[in-house]
């Protein structure tokens, strides 16, 4: 059934139109990079792939709440703190540490992020931007020819944020008392948390790095020396230690006991962190970016992280009708990123029938990729939503798990530019983007929240996935919001991503590969198409016209929603 006011035979046309079209290729404001987003035909072999037996991943209808992760028994905690009446900065605080447990090689204390929190009774929104930062001892330089190991060190690893910036929005928005916000997390981490697929997989992708660490090998890999399998119970005892420490009294992780091991810890490894850094590390809250959208308003984070690339990508499409696909050039200030008039010009850059291989037709940035990362959406019973994203970067982060804190340290330095030096993905480096101390790197971090007219939330969203973040979270707000796909099609379609450099155009493995006459149709324009493993992984939840919320977490990262 097609809506939103579109005939059948013009949907098709226009369905064609945008295959035509094929790319949005984004140019960010202070370097953050190109990409590429990309909606096509109903493709559902998803399901064939999925674990028999597994909790659905979309949960719903529910009446007053949800709360969607890519770890399922997380989703549940986050709903039971609703239940307690706590906030959505409560939920979104107790999930998010539980991910951190359950999901340690994408998330946890030793990271950073950015929370994107809408207040329903004052219709405002606001970000808490606990990004890593740079140490004091940090130079332009410092990653000059950096070979695999300093890139995956405690060299790399920035100032984390996670606690303070939780601690930070809890003071502004929590409800229930802070330790009962980090108990659950405890609990998982000291009675034991069941290996799920996601964890599972990036043990066999990271063996090697597993096998050299003493405290990864301690956690996966069993005294036989074999590597722990799906399904496996698994306890993290000196983590449950630290976060009883947070629970007690958060501003230890800077100013502490847990400061003083945290420190021992990065320079026993070659990292440059000290106490002083903990010390003098700030959160910041910043106003969210506000735009409109047809009858909707719609919030996301600025820089350094990415929502002024959303912005522009659905101002462009929006000069399409809803189906389109475009490309753009040049270097954009944040303003002009932001406005409409900007992405028309934008837009008439688009040619239908062919790509570009000249750099200068688009300009040159650089957004690092990135699998250390975990979102999380909620929607409260009062209306309140929030939207996380956490990351530690690198899977594992530094591949360094501490056998004194089980804190495992982010890399995020590497998320910085070096000058004159092509990253691994042979990008050119950015000027904006280079290293100074305090400093926060650029991320590709993008939470959306989009409410109607009379300020109630109808889609809370964001992804983790590097530099897919952008076009994932773009594409779900397109079919969701504009081609009325249902939320769980407009997440779980197959998707195509184009960064630019190199000039290829990337598509996803089965079971999420697209169509052979896409394929086909992206040669015919002159692309070059390479498969990757892994994309984006979308958390989302929406409330639909008729009041139902749906919970929805992307199969590719094996969570579930859950709510009530």
């Amino acid at each position: 059934m097609i809506r939103m006011g579109v005939s059948e035979s013009d949907f098709k046309r226009k369905r064609r139109w945008a295959i035509g079209l094929v790319i949005i290729y984004v140019t960010v404001a202070v370097g953050t990079g190109i990409f590429l987003a990309y909606w096509f035909t109903r493709y559902r072999s998803w399901e064939d792939n999925y674990p028999p037996g597994y909790p659905d991943t979309l949960g719903g209808p529910y009446k007053q709440a949800s709360v969607a992760s890519d770890a399922g028994p997380c989703s549940h905690i986050g709903k039971n703190i609703l239940q307690q009446n706590g906030s959505a900065v409560d939920s979104a605080i107790a999930t998010m540490l539980c991910v951190g447990v359950i999901n340690l090689h994408s998330t946890g204390i030793g990271g950073g992020g950015f929370m994107l929190v809408y207040n329903r009774s004052g219709q405002v929104a606001e970000v808490f931007d606990f990004r890593e930062t740079a140490p004091a001892a940090a130079t332009k330089d410092m990653f000059k020819n950096a070979s695999y190991k300093e890139l995956n060190s405690t060299l790399a690893t920035g100032v984390p944020g996670e606690v303070r910036g939780y601690h930070a929005a809890w003071r502004a928005y929590g409800r229930l008392p802070w330790k009962q916000l980090v108990q659950p997390a405890i609990d998982q981490a000291k009675y034991g948390f069941l290996i799920y697929p996601s964890l599972y997989l990036t043990i066999l992708k990271k063996e090697h790095d597993i096998r050299k660490d003493p405290g990864l090998r301690e956690l996966f890999v069993d005294k036989k020396g074999n590597l722990r399998q799906l399904g496996d119970n698994v306890t993290n005892l000196q983590y449950a230690r630290s976060l009883e420490v947070i629970r007690d009294n958060p501003e230890s992780f800077y100013n502490g006991s847990l400061a003083n091991k945290i420190v021992r810890d990065i320079r026993k490894r070659g990292g440059i962190i000290t106490l002083q850094d903990l010390r003098e590390y700030k959160v910041i809250r910043r106003k969210a970016i506000i735009n409109q959208l047809n009858d909707m308003t719609w919030y996301t984070a600025p820089p350094p992280a990415s929502g002024p690339v959303i912005t522009l990508i659905l101002n462009i499409l929006k000069g399409y009708n809803m189906t389109s696909q475009s490309r753009n050039s040049l270097t954009f200030h944040l303003s002009k990123m932001t406005n409409q008039t900007f992405a028309e010009l934008l837009r008439q850059k688009i040619w239908d029938n062919q790509t570009h291989s000249n750099a200068s037709y688009y300009g040159k940035f650089q957004f690092e990729r990135d699998h250390g990362t975990s979102h999380l959406s909620v929607l409260s019973p009062n209306g309140d939503a929030v939207a996380l994203t956490s990351t530690i970067n690198y899977y594992f982060g530094c591949k360094f798990r501490s056998t004194v804190t089980g804190i495992v340290y982010n890399n995020e330095m590497g998320d910085f530019s070096t000058p004159g030096q092509l990253n691994p993905d042979e990008i050119k480096p950015s000027k904006s983007n280079y290293i100074k101390p305090g400093k926060r790197p650029q991320s590709s971090i993008s939470p959306v929240i989009f409410t109607d007219g009379s300020g109630r939330v109808k889609l809370v969203a964001g992804a983790s996935g590097g530099p897919h973040i952008t076009t994932a979270v773009s594409l779900t707000v397109v079919n969701q919001l504009w081609l009325s796909r249902g939320i769980s099609n407009a997440v779980n379609d197959p998707r195509v991503h184009h960064q630019l450099f190199p000039n290829t155009v990337i598509i996803e493995e089965p079971p999420y590969t697209i169509p052979i006459r896409i394929q086909d149709g992206l040669r015919a324009r002159k692309h070059n198409i390479t498969i990757e493993s892994y994309f984006a992984s979308v958390q989302a939840v929406v409330r639909e016209k008729d009041e139902e919320i749906f919970g929805k977490s992307d199969p590719r990262k094996y969570g579930w929603p859950d709510g009530f």
